[in-house]
This record gives structure tokens, C-alpha cells and sequence, in this order.
């Protein structure tokens, strides 16, 4: 029998989502599970993640999408995230939002193949309008080049990107096969290629890679996105649907008992649901750092695929970030005893920050290699 045989679906609950592709892909299996359910699921888009996460921690969502790089920068107050309102909150997973690919574009007539032919000189695209570009960074590290060697092209948002490397002005971007952008530049007359990061082939380049940023991880790139990127080794990531630890353990378990039950009937509603299953979250949890809600784990429990490897790792994961939210508030409070502005404009207040975490000895987040022994 279900576990909290006496639950009632609520009346709504509220998501909120990436604009575009993350809103596009919840409305996707929401219209079913509102029929089925009775429970309306209001959903907002947003493009500033800090917001998302901000507003999850004040309990006006239910629910939201974490990939990897966003929440470990979220749970860090890295750089963005570091406001006097923000900062990390007890986040953990409801259920698997999707799988997605990332990779390095250039245009199709481009000789490289693979991190070996960056050489100095090369022109690659400097994402200005992110906040972390530690994958690019990976990228260098591969391929043993330096920073200074490489010939920086700004662009301060994601058309910018993908037109620098179209029309010649740069040799290399990052971007996601799946993405609106890839699409329109694939339209190109040159067509657009994709760096060959095989891990299989070169582990080597590809643990340098991961010393540098380790919340990546390496695959296949699947259909479903442009057709150039198509069968092509690169990096890879699971994303999560996250909540907090204080949402109801009974409407965790059911919606994530929805999920796995429907998967096959809104598996085809949108991209993003291809993944959206257990044999993905399975997958996912593990390498993730980002703990599971006690509603998922009762669900897992039931199903027989909660271990004692996971119970090992969900108090580890859980432990550090319980770090890092006592060690946030303190800092802010002896910030303002030495009148440094909490601002994540604020150099003095970043610095401040950095060596707080230097002090306690606080380790980033990072994927795991697999479960404990």
C-alpha cells in the first residue's frame, strides 16, 4: 500500500522555472497532472536563477529546477548569489527535471576536433553574462593551454554568443545542443561542428577537466537537439526538480509517485521530459551533492531502491550544506560589525566572504565519482 494512504492533493502549488524552455517543459506535464489530480500548478518563468532560488527558500514556490553549476553557486553564495536576502537554503530533490548536454560550437568549417587544436591565439567567446565559467575554464585545462594565450571575445548574451562564432569574429562558443540558439545558427551557410571531449579516449585531459570544474561529467549528446551535435561525446549534466527541506513529505511522495507512474504519458509532451524518469534520477543520485526530500526517500524505500550507500550520502550532503548556512548568516553579521556593505557588487564584501569560507575550512560542492562502498 502507498505510503500516507489519508493525503489529499492541495488545492494549487507553485512552480517556478526557467523562462522558455524550463516554463515550456512544466506546462508540458502539468496540464496531465492537474487532470489527474485536481491540483492546480501555477507556473512563473524567470531568467535570474538567484531570484528562482531566492523566492524557493521564502516558500513562495514549491518547486523549481536545479541544475548542478546554479545550485552548488547558490548553496556557495558564489559571486550573484551572495546578497544580504539570499544565500543557501535547505534545498533538496523532489524528482529528476531531465538530462541535458552541453558542448563547444564552432562553425562548420572550422578545422578543430577535438581540446588538442586550441592552440594560443584561438578566439573563444567570453560569456559576460554568466556567472560561472569554470567549464571554459575545464576546456583550457584539457587542452593545456593558458588563459592569457587565448584570444577573448566578449559577448553579453546568448545571441551574442552564437553570432561571434557564425560570422568568423570568434573560433569557439559554449552552448546547449537543445537551445533555441543552436538552432537558429545551425541555419547558417557554413552549419555549425562540436568539440570531441571523449573521456574514454583521453581520461587524462578529461580528469584535468574535472579538477578544474567538477560538476561535470561526460556523455553522448542525444538526439533531440540540433542534428550536428547528434552521437557526439561531450559533457553532460542530470538536473533535479528541487524544493525545500520543509515542504510536506506526503506531497513529495505522491507528486514524485506521479512522476514515475505518468512518465510515459508526458514523456513525448516536451525535450526535457525525455529523461524525466526513474532509471535517470536512479542515475543521477549517484553523483549528486544535493540531498533527496524525506517524501522522495520514502518512495524510493517503497520501490526497494533506497540503499544503505545512499543513506551514507544523503547525511554527508546533508552536512554540508548545513555548514554553509551557519557559516552565511555569521559572516553577514560580522561583515556589518566591520562596515563592510553586504553587496555581491562589492569587492570588499566578496573578499570577505571567500576568506570566511578559507577560514572554516568550507570544501565546494562537486559530483561524486559514485555511491560509497
Amino acid at each position: 500500500m502507498p505510503a500516507y494512504p489519508d493525503f489529499k492533493w492541495p488545492k494549487r502549488f507553485n512552480v517556478v522555472n526557467w523562462a522558455g524552455m524550463g516554463y515550456e517543459s512544466t506546462k508540458s506535464w502539468s496540464e496531465l497532472f492537474e487532470a489527474d489530480t485536481g491540483c492546480k500548478v501555477h507556473v512563473a518563468p524567470e531568467f535570474d536563477t538567484v531570484n528562482r532560488f531566492r523566492w524557493l527558500g521564502m516558500g513562495m514556490f514549491q518547486l523549481t529546477g536545479g541544475n548542478h553549476s546554479e545550485t552548488s553557486q547558490m548553496l556557495m553564495a558564489d559571486r550573484k548569489y551572495a546578497t544580504r536576502d539570499g544565500g543557501p537554503i535547505p534545498v533538496r530533490s523532489v524528482w529528476v527535471h531531465s538530462k541535458n548536454n552541453s558542448g563547444f560550437f564552432m562553425r562548420g568549417d572550422c578545422k578543430m576536433v577535438t581540446p588538442h587544436d586550441i592552440k594560443p591565439g584561438t578566439r573563444m567567446v567570453h560569456m559576460t553574462y554568466v556567472a560561472n565559467t569554470r567549464v571554459v575554464e575545464g576546456l583550457l585545462a584539457w587542452a593545456q593551454v593558458k588563459k592569457e594565450d587565448i584570444v577573448w571575445v566578449p559577448a553579453n548574451n546568448s545571441v551574442e554568443n552564437y553570432k561571434l562564432v557564425i560570422e568568423g569574429k570568434a573560433d569557439i562558443g559554449f552552448s546547449f545542443p537543445n537551445s533555441p540558439t543552436m538552432r537558429e545558427a545551425e541555419k547558417n551557410p557554413y552549419g555549425i561542428k562540436w568539440l570531441v571531449l571523449d573521456a574514454a579516449k583521453d581520461p587524462e585531459g578529461a580528469k584535468r577537466f574535472q579538477t578544474v570544474d567538477p560538476l561535470i561529467r561526460f556523455g553522448i549528446i542525444p538526439e533531440g537537439g540540433v542534428r550536428s551535435a547528434a552521437g557526439v561525446p561531450s559533457t553532460e549534466g542530470i538536473v533535479f526538480e528541487v524544493t525545500t527541506e520543509s515542504t510536506d513529505p506526503a506531497f513529495v511522495y505522491n507528486l514524485a509517485r506521479w512522476f514515475d507512474l505518468n512518465f510515459k504519458r508526458f514523456q513525448k509532451r516536451h525535450p526535457d521530459n525525455t529523461f524525466k524518469n526513474r532509471e535517470t534520477l536512479v542515475r543521477g543520485l549517484r553523483h549528486t551533492y544535493i540531498p533527496c526530500h524525506e517524501g522522495l526517500i520514502e518512495y524510493l524505500k517503497e520501490l526497494g531502491i533506497w540503499t544503505r550507500a545512499h543513506d551514507i550520502r544523503q547525511k554527508e550532503n546533508i552536512e554540508l550544506i548545513n555548514r554553509y548556512r551557519e557559516a552565511y548568516p555569521k559572516a553577514i553579521e560580522e561583515a556589518d560589525d566591520l562596515q563592510i556593505v553586504v553587496d555581491p557588487k562589492n569587492p570588499d564584501w566578496q573578499k570577505f566572504w571567500q576568506d570566511y569560507k578559507n577560514k572554516l575550512g568550507l570544501p565546494e560542492f562537486r559530483l561524486f565519482d559514485d555511491l560509497p562502498k
